[in-house]
């Protein structure tokens, strides 16, 4: 799950107006040497790189990977970063490891980037061995918070935990992702960009991390239906249907609610409204028999409210 995209062109054409040139910035570990046979390719660089996003074509002259130095560059403009992408899926282990070496470093802002996340992303996808997506997992080390806020670093977190947790092997090396993650679970759920990561977890996670993440949630779900974000991951905590468990919890603590007014108010809510319907198409048979029980009584005052009405809709409808 990933926040909606925004169009941007902060990095478009970026290749040429950096600094006036595209080189090495000053603190790149390029020799002289090397600077200076990077320079002397750039007329070959950009124009392989303009043939390659007015045309298509994959032969356009266009050497990348030698002379090293630009990779970080290409990945933070639109077309090159398309273009690294693309040249990836093909390339020898020697290129890649080449293209990983300029870029980790540089991971971070990459991770963080409008372009940049996709070559992340697609490295984290490609990468041959759990060592070294590993490697580029160790980048993540104290940084989940910050990336799972950030609304292009949440897209990497959710593929970077893909990654490391099929790694069966090394899975007391992940389990620290997964403890950073649940530290702060009750924050990411109510964050624009962060209630996307949780989101991914409890669709795509192991069992014991969607428990996990329900148990921290215990206490809070009413509270949580009505917050704008916080609101869809209490909607993925109703939808799994696998897990009978964490829908009767979600159920029971809404029902059993010692405030009388807890569900009507939730009905009426903008969003908490559709954290009811969920549990309507979810509820098992029983649990539906005990929820139209308490909303039936709420009915004439739902009328008065758009989103109550939602509800009636819901109830009215035939059960499928």
């Amino acid at each position: 799950n990933y926040p909606p995209m925004r169009s941007s062109n902060h990095h478009h054409h970026q290749l040429m107006h950096r600094g006036g040139a595209l080189g090495p910035s000053k603190d790149s570990p390029m020799s002289v040497a090397n600077a200076a046979t990077a320079a002397a390719a750039l007329p070959l660089l950009l124009a392989g790189l303009a043939c390659w996003k007015i045309s298509g074509r994959t032969d356009c002259p266009i050497l990348i990977w030698s002379p090293a130095g630009h990779v970080v560059e290409f990945a933070l403009d639109q077309h090159g970063s398309r273009f690294i992408q693309q040249k990836l899926e093909s390339a020898s282990l020697q290129e890649k490891t080449q293209v990983f070496g300029e870029l980790l470093p540089q991971s971070y802002s990459l991770m963080t980037d409008v372009f940049g996340n996709y070559v992340i992303q697609k490295i984290l996808r490609i990468w041959h061995t759990p060592e070294q997506r590993q490697i580029l997992a160790s980048r993540l080390r104290g940084q989940v918070l910050s990336l799972a806020l950030q609304m292009y670093g949440c897209r990497v977190i959710q593929k970077a935990l893909e990654s490391v947790s099929s790694d069966q092997q090394r899975q007391s090396q992940t389990s620290r992702y997964w403890d950073e993650l649940h530290q702060y679970t009750e924050r990411l759920v109510q964050d624009q960009y962060g209630n996307y990561v949780i989101q991914h977890v409890l669709e795509h996670g192991k069992p014991e991390d969607k428990s996990r993440i329900v148990s921290l949630l215990r206490g809070k779900f009413i509270s949580l239906s009505s917050h704008k974000f916080a609101s869809n991951v209490v909607e993925k905590v109703v939808a799994p249907l696998e897990v009978d468990r964490r829908r009767q919890a979600l159920i029971a603590e809404i029902l059993d609610d010692p405030d009388p007014q807890a569900l009507y108010n939730m009905m009426k809510d903008q969003f908490a409204n559709y954290v009811i319907q969920r549990m309507l198409d979810a509820a098992d048979p029983g649990q539906r028999k005990a929820l139209m029980h308490r909303i039936r009584p709420h009915i004439p005052g739902l009328r008065k409210f758009t989103y109550g009405k939602h509800i009636i809709a819901k109830i009215e409808k035939p059960c499928s």
